[in-house]
This record gives C-alpha cells, structure tokens and sequence, in this order.
C-alpha cells in the first residue's frame, strides 16, 4: 500500500510540474521583431515602433498573439515596426519601462513613449499607430513657438532648436495636476518680469518629452543651458525663488527686471 501511494504521489508531483512548464509558441515566418536587453538600443535607434511587453505564462498575452502577428502583416508596408519583449528574460527593459502588468504596449519614437490604453483589437491598434504617427510627423516639422502670457509652449517639434543656443528654464507639467495649476502663475510672472527663457511642456501630450527626461512627477522643472548641459530645480516652485535660482546661475546682460514691481 505504502509502494502505490507513493507512485501516486509522484505522478501528482510530475503532473504538477508539467502544468508548471509553459513554453512560448514559436510562430513560423513571424513579422514580429523580437527585442531583448542586448540588442533594444540598437535597433530601436530609428523609426517607430510599437512594443508588447508580455510574458509566456499570462494568458491575456496567449490571447493578443494571433492579433499581434496578423498587425505585423497588415503593417509591413506602414513606417511603423512591430515587435515584442519577453520580461522574463529581459529585466532590464522591464525596469526601465516599468513594466507592472502584462501585456503592456508603448509606441516608441526617437526615445519617447507613448503608452496604449486601448482595447487590444487589430482596428484598435491600427488607429491608434496611424494617428500617433500622423500627430508626431506633424510636431516634429513644426518649429515655430507661441507664446502663453510670455512661457514659451515647447514640443517634439521645437524644442531642441529652442534649448540649442540659449538658455532655457522649463517647466514640465500635466494640465490635471494640482501642483502644476499652483507653480503656472510664478511661471509666468518670472517670464513676464525677468529677461530669462521660460518655457514649458505639456506631458499629457508630449510623451516623448516625458520620457526623455524621465518625468515621473508634476510639476518638474530644468535648467537647459546654451553648452548642452541641464540641471534639475530643486527649489520651492514659486517666483521669488525661482528668480533667485535663474540670477545665480545663468548670466544676463540684462539684469533689471522687464517690467519692475511696484512694492506697496
């Protein structure tokens, strides 16, 4: 009795263990770009492509691979690649992407992200890659810069002309956010009252920007200088400081403020 109940016990424990093994199902003739830790720098380095970020075992991502293959074909003749990242091996790009469910989906452009909210269907994702990539071509042949009561609105498209040969002090900020609807007022006020460059970005639609710079929270805020170089503003995010900090650090022909405070 002894000797069956342990060959019952093994087969349990074997039984166990094959349900535990899952292996990926390798598609012949995929179109799909697979990118690991190694090699994402390279060959992401042009174009744009469109990312899942899956794992073997979750089977929402079982679910999107006949839908990813088939937006691999349908997308061939399309500026857009499509590819795919296996966290399990590839920590690295899990971490730096932040990676906390799976599938997860970014459109990746020069550097900057752009993270897919949507319904993981074929027309989904092909509406989505066609405005994304229609709305970045646009920005990015757009150099010209307005102007918001003297803070220079800066996007994909102007920025790096922008920051290139002049100093820059710029405000990275989200519509919604309390603390950016609080700072916007002193921003305003140093652009209207000094002779310093101030600018700011939306991240809400300025994904690339965000990424670039690693924007985690809102209100952030650099100073771009003319020699290549940025420093984060650790200072409270209100006028007088932030004159104070743009005195002491960049240097001005003009020192008078444009238009002087009348003081009651």
């Amino acid at each position: 009795e002894n000797e069956n109940e342990n060959e019952n016990e093994n087969e349990n424990e074997n039984e166990n263990e094959n349900e535990n093994e899952i292996e990926e199902v390798i598609i012949e003739d995929s179109q799909v770009i697979v990118l690991t830790d190694e090699s994402f720098e390279e060959t992401t380095k042009e174009g744009a492509w469109f990312i899942e970020f899956y794992a073997p075992w979750c089977n929402h991502c079982k679910s999107l691979t006949p839908v990813w293959e088939e937006l691999a074909h349908v997308s061939s003749e399309k500026d857009i690649n499509i590819a795919k990242v296996d966290i399990t091996k590839n920590t690295v790009l899990k971490e730096r992407f932040k990676v906390v469910s799976m599938p997860s989906i970014i459109l990746y452009i020069d550097g900057g992200v752009i993270i897919y909210t949507g319904t993981r269907k074929l027309d989904n994702f092909v509406e989505f890659i066609d405005y994304e990539l229609k709305h970045y071509e646009e920005k990015s042949k757009d150099t010209s810069v307005e102007k918001e009561k003297r803070v220079s609105v800066l996007h994909i498209g102007n920025f790096d002309d922008q920051i290139k040969d002049q100093d820059y002090f710029v405000m990275f900020y989200a519509p919604w956010c309390k603390y950016s609807k609080l700072a916007k007022p002193h921003i305003e006020r140093v652009a209207k009252k000094t002779p310093f460059n101030i600018g700011k970005v939306d991240c809400t639609v300025e994904g690339q920007l965000k990424h670039r710079f690693d924007i985690t929270r809102y209100p952030q805020m650099f100073l771009f200088k003319k020699d290549g170089t940025f420093t984060p503003y650790y200072g409270t995010k209100e006028y007088k400081p932030i004159k104070q900090y743009l005195r002491e650090n960049i240097v001005q022909e003009v020192s008078e403020e444009i238009e002087p405070e009348i003081i009651i």
